[in-house]
């Protein structure tokens, strides 16, 4: 006999976006309710929950917070697919990378950080970026990526590094021959080398500050800030201040922007901002 799906009513869809905006600053308009009901329902049939009501007493209780992260994974999105906004890397590869190296000297180490890094596309394409600027071995001893997000469940898919034959076509043919090991033939794995750039962490965004002991040269926080209200944003922009070196460089999604005016950062391309040196 097929069960009956649980209701997801207004007092509890209420809650769970309340819960979600509190723990990591998503807004979860009432337009996403049909997303949260899909998303959500297979994890109460896995604990035997019959409402959404018992499920969020559940969360409540869980003072080991697996309950939460389990919840943060499956609502929080990470759709993303290599070379997307293609200028930014670009721009990377042929301004700031350039730039940063001469400005940073010789013994200085530029730090590169993907913000929102979901299954990892966006952190290893910045490492393929610069390998082709400062060639492999340079790169090692001179960079290094920090990459993080929200979802444990993104960040374990980034770390393995295996992506498929259309995500990896978005690329060049060069950077597909140079960067990947077949798998089978479907599927290609970031080599090692490149893999050793990046360092995977879990990160909350709306913390209120990171813990950081020094500065970025670039950021990356591409369609992140999309669903969060403008409180949010504007306390997230100030922190990318405070933790980006001068004459570092912020890349937002094309759909994102920092207002006219702002005190903090200087427009340089379409989505792409620069903290005055």
């Amino acid at each position: 006999m097929k069960t009956e799906a649980p209701l997801l009513t207004d007092e509890a869809f209420t809650k769970i976006s309340e819960l979600v905006y509190r723990r990591v600053g998503i807004v979860l308009t009432p337009q996403k309710r049909s997303l949260v009901l899909a998303r959500l329902q297979s994890v109460l049939r896995e604990h035997g929950f019959v409402n959404f009501e018992d499920y969020l007493k559940f969360l409540n209780n869980d003072a080991s917070g697996r309950a939460l992260n389990t919840f943060i994974n499956r609502i929080s999105t990470n759709h993303t697919f290599f070379n997307r906004e293609a200028p930014h890397f670009e721009f990377l590869k042929k301004v700031a990378l350039p730039q940063l190296t001469e400005s940073a000297g010789r013994h200085s180490r530029l730090r590169l950080w993907s913000a929102g890094c979901s299954s990892g596309e966006e952190p290893n394409q910045m490492a393929m970026e610069l390998v082709e600027v400062l060639g492999e071995t340079a790169a090692a001893e001179k960079a290094a990526i920090l990459a993080t997000d929200i979802s444990t469940a993104a960040l374990n898919r980034a770390q393995i590094g295996i992506y498929d034959r259309e995500n990896v076509q978005h690329l060049p043919y060069a950077y597909r021959l140079k960067y990947f090991l077949p798998v089978d033939e479907n599927n290609f794995q970031i080599k090692p080398a490149l893999q050793r750039l990046i360092l995977f962490k879990r990160l909350n965004l709306v913390r209120s500050h990171f813990p950081f002991k020094k500065q970025f040269h670039v950021v990356f926080c591409r369609n992140v800030m999309i669903y969060f209200d403008q409180e949010t944003r504007a306390s997230l922009i100030a922190k990318f201040y405070r933790y980006l070196a001068p004459g570092g460089y912020l890349m937002l999604g094309h759909s994102e922007s920092i207002p006219p005016g702002n005190r903090y950062f200087k427009y340089v391309r379409p989505a792409i901002y620069r903290k005055e040196e």
